[in-house]
């Protein structure tokens, strides 16, 4: 018989995280409005938005970055066509 059986299988409840990758949270207190924070020991990483995730036009998010306790927080332009967000390093 050929094919593959259960035990060719792994299932991952929760992947593992990027070491030294910081987590990146994002609240949507409305469909169209987004906050998203990360911790400021995390300075060499840039927030990117894309509204495209089947492109690289990922840009840097233009909007100020405040600094809320041990957090980064931006709260972009309106979401009015989705979106999604990254942290890359530089």
């Amino acid at each position: 018989m050929s094919g593959w059986n259960i035990d060719d299988v792994e299932i991952l409840a929760d992947p593992p995280a990027v070491v030294g990758a910081p987590r990146l949270t994002i609240l949507l207190p409305t469909p169209v409005t987004a906050v998203i924070w990360w911790p400021t020991n995390a300075t060499r990483f840039v927030l990117q938005q894309n509204s495209d995730l089947t492109t690289t036009n990922w840009v840097d998010v233009a909007s100020t970055i405040s600094i809320v306790g041990t957090n980064n927080q931006v709260s972009p332009a309106p979401l009015n066509a989705g979106g999604f967000f990254r942290l890359i390093q530089r």
